[in-house]
């Protein structure tokens, strides 16, 4: 069988892709923002993925016994819908998404292996989130996952959070358009540095429902996306117009985000505790207890370490953008 393979820069390490479908490892290549790398060398970290049939997958990447089920759960949330069964076994974690593929994580080895179902009915972008880029933040311990949209205003790194429906993924759209780099709508991960807080992004993609394009962002409206299916557009940041993607930023602030159904946005500084809502639980997924407490500890450091804001997010983007960049603008 053919392999096809891209080796890329993991923020210092060195990440190859292997794939048993070309076509889907140019997906998995238009989809993270890691540089790729040329050259001969051994890889620290390794993905292999390869896409068949759900009737294969037993026989491609057996699951453990059921007692080694640690974790079930349903996502009914349209437009996905499926169940996830997790397990752990001899410090290897399983992941069994139905209707999408299954994923193995051996972080001690820096080795992901996935399936990715050629006969699933959903987006391919969702396959690449859940099979690649899920599974790939297990190997970066020394970062914490955030559910944020991420950007660098002025240079100034903003994390956008709140719950579903909260307006994250519009904002972050909004100024995106507006010319502002912009790392991630959806997943965001957290180095804390000597100097504060670095972020950083593994997607390049991000998300805008056809809803949110009809109200706000007509110009999309005959733009073709990379990845679409569900009332979902996916967009690379670089194809858009203004568009500019980076991986990383340094962290300036954490903004709560809350839609105000007016015209005009304003932003206000607030205690840590006041974006606690916005940040827990929807970040806090951990099954495993001692990570579950260590990741904990570390955003409520990142919370009392950064700047925190309420974003009272109008209906107007010119003016939202305009809010956002006023504020970079003023010294800390």
């Amino acid at each position: 069988m053919t392999t096809y393979q891209q080796t890329f820069d993991f923020w210092g390490q060195r990440l190859t892709i292997k794939c048993s479908d070309a076509v889907w490892l140019q997906n998995i290549t238009d989809y993270i923002s890691l540089a790729t790398v040329s050259g001969a060398g051994t890889s620290d970290n390794t993905l292999t993925f390869q896409v068949a049939p759900a009737s294969e997958a037993e026989q491609l990447l057996p699951l453990p016994e059921e007692r080694y089920k640690v974790f079930s759960s349903c996502w009914d949330e349209p437009p996905v819908y499926s169940r996830l069964d997790i397990y752990v076994h001899d410090e290897m974690r399983y992941g069994d998404w139905s209707g999408f593929g299954r994923y193995r994580v051996d972080t001690a080895r820096g080795q992901v292996s996935a399936v990715a179902y050629s006969d699933c009915t959903m987006p391919s972008a969702y396959q690449l989130v859940f099979l690649a880029e899920s599974p790939l933040r297990r190997l970066m311990p020394d970062a914490f996952f955030v559910h944020a949209g991420c950007l660098s205003v002025n240079g100034q790194g903003i994390l956008l959070c709140g719950p579903s429906g909260a307006g994250k993924s519009t904002a972050t759209f909004a100024l995106l358009q507006a010319g502002i780099p912009t790392l991630t709508d959806e997943a965001a991960f957290i180095r804390k540095t000597p100097g504060g807080y670095e972020a950083q992004s593994l997607g390049r993609v991000v998300k805008v429902r056809q809803n949110a394009i009809q109200k706000f962002f007509p110009n999309l409206a005959n733009r073709p996306a990379r990845f679409e299916g569900a009332g979902e557009y996916y967009y690379p940041i670089d194809s858009l117009p203004n568009g500019t993607g980076i991986n990383r930023t340094d962290l300036r602030a954490v903004i709560a985000v809350r839609q105000s159904h007016v015209r005009d946005s304003r932003l206000e500084r607030v205690s840590p505790l006041q974006v606690v809502n916005a940040v827990f639980p929807v970040t806090l997924f951990e099954l495993d207890e001692e990570r579950r407490t260590a990741k904990f500890h570390k955003l409520v450091d990142m919370l009392n370490d950064v700047e925190c804001y309420q974003l009272h997010f109008g209906t107007d983007m010119d003016n939202f953008a305009a809010c956002m960049q006023a504020w970079a603008a003023v010294s800390r």
